[in-house]
This record gives C-alpha cells, sequence and structure tokens, in this order.
C-alpha cells in the first residue's frame, strides 16, 4: 500500500478498523458465546461479505506491514470468523451458502441479501460473495503459514480449493457464456450479464485461463451490443436490467415499475 503522504500510511487506520468489527461487531449466541459472524452495517446479519472482508483486509495489513505481532494476538479471533464461513456450506459442495434463497420476490423489508448489494435479491448461491470467500481463505491460510502454523494453513487452504472446483461447474450459464450472478434455492440462473461478478472470478482464479478468456470475449461483445461507451466513468455492475423480483421487496430505492426492471416506479 503506498503513503498517501510522505511517512503517513493508511495501514494503522485498516489495522484499527479490523480490531473494531472483531471486538465490537461480533454477534454473540444465546449463552453469550462469540459465533465467529460479523455484522453488516450497523446491525444487519447474515451478511457474508462482512466475514470475507475483515480477513482479507488482515491479509493486506499484515503483507503490507509484517506485523506478525498483531496477527499472533488476533488470529484465534480470525479464525472464528473463517470458521463461520466454513460453517456455512450447508450441503457440503464447497461453496457457502446464504440463508437467503435468492428466489424470486424472497427479499422482504426489513431483511437485505447476502452482501453490501443489499437491495439486490442475491441468496443461496451467490458468485459475489463467494469470490470474496475464496480469496479470504486464500488470504488467511498465508496468514497461518506465517506463523508456522501449518495445520491451520492446510484446513483453509482446502476449503479453498474446495470452494474453487464447485464454483464454475454451479454458476456458469451456458446460455449466456458467463458466470451467472447467483443461483437460486429453486436451482435458477440470475445472470445480470455482470463485469463485477466475473471479472472477480477471473481476476481470483475462479475460473480456468481458457475459460476466463472466452468469457472476457463474451463480455465484449456484451459491452459492445449495450451501447455502452463511458469507460471513464468505470465499467457498470450489469449491462442487462434487473428484474423488479429480484429487488428488495416491497419497495426500496430504485424498485422499477415493471418486472422487466427499465422504469423506476413513481413512488421511488
Amino acid at each position: 500500500m503506498p503513503e498517501i503522504a510522505p511517512g503517513i500510511s493508511v495501514m494503522p487506520l485498516v489495522r484499527r478498523t479490523i480490531d473494531y468489527w472483531l471486538d465490537k461487531r461480533m454477534r454473540r449466541d444465546a449463552a453469550g458465546r462469540l459465533t465467529g459472524e460479523v455484522t453488516g452495517y450497523w446491525d444487519y446479519g447474515d451478511f457474508l461479505d462482512a466475514n470475507a472482508s475483515p480477513l482479507i483486509a488482515a491479509w493486506d495489513y499484515v503483507e503490507s506491514t509484517n506485523d506478525l505481532a498483531w496477527l499472533a494476538l488476533r488470529v484465534e479471533r480470525l479464525e472464528l470468523v473463517a470458521d463461520f464461513l466454513a460453517g456455512r456450506d450447508v450441503d457440503g459442495d464447497g461453496l457457502v451458502e446464504a440463508t437467503q434463497s435468492g428466489n424470486p420476490n424472497a427479499l422482504q423489508q426489513p431483511h437485505r441479501s447476502c452482501a453490501w448489494w443489499d437491495a439486490l435479491n442475491s441468496g443461496h448461491k451467490d458468485g459475489y460473495t463467494n469470490a470474496l470467500i475464496y480469496r479470504a481463505w486464500r488470504s488467511f491460510a498465508d496468514l497461518e503459514r506465517k506463523l508456522g502454523r501449518g495445520e491451520k494453513a492446510g484446513r483453509y487452504t482446502r476449503l479453498a480449493d474446495r470452494l474453487r472446483a464447485s464454483y464454475a461447474r454451479t454458476l456458469y450459464n451456458p446460455e449466456s457464456g458467463l458466470l451467472a450472478w447467483w443461483k437460486g434455492r429453486d436451482g435458477a440462473f440470475h445472470d445480470y450479464v455482470s463485469p463485477t461478478l466475473n471479472g472477480l472470478a477471473i481476476e481470483y482464479g475462479l475460473v480456468d485461463p481458457d475459460q476466463g478468456r472466452a468469457i472476457l470475449d463474451r463480455l465484449r461483445i456484451r459491452l459492445a451490443e449495450s451501447g455502452f461507451t463511458r469507460y471513464d466513468l468505470g465499467v457498470p455492475p450489469m449491462l442487462v436490467p434487473v428484474l423488479r423480483s429480484d429487488y428488495l421487496q416491497p419497495n426500496c430505492l430504485g424498485l422499477p415499475a415493471r418486472e422487466d426492471g427499465p422504469t423506476p416506479s413513481a413512488t421511488t
């Protein structure tokens, strides 16, 4: 991480942020024991990226500072975070299942989705959060190795390997030639032609290089077909409108009036 000004690093802020979420924002069970679940926002549960993110950030911090003393103090609490995610693989296929079903019209107020895309009906076998979880387990395995904890490093490496083996097999949509954002509990793909989702999967190595090149080729074609040209503004997270049934119900910002998604309702 570069210094933001001569002699000024952001890494102490990263460490302080990780400590805050580990110490202040982890849920407890009825008996008062820490569960390993980190809350999203102020107090939302079932946010899978809320658990993946501190693990990734911890790797960033230690890789940048080599602060193994801090890591040794925090590693057991970080293991709680990582193991909570492992416990969410409810069907044993290697992917971490969200508690949200991801089925049409399933996301109802006051609940939120499984990630910071909180008004998007993502759930069950969610590609976005599983990409982050894969990186988190890989990162944490490396942190365990830095402390000489070979058995623990092997555990998180195996978890990451199992997730990778299942990822593309579960989420690849042969009709679009892309990875779907999520697969609902009913088995249906929710594929929004997402550069964000597919880009993460390719960057993290969740698809083989040949498949990754084919996906990128397909994305380039879909970007051209969409008419999008404002790359100075970045790349859109999806290239087709989100269906009304895949928004937070019965109301949320941006909720379209029609099921095919292009027109916001008059009430939003």
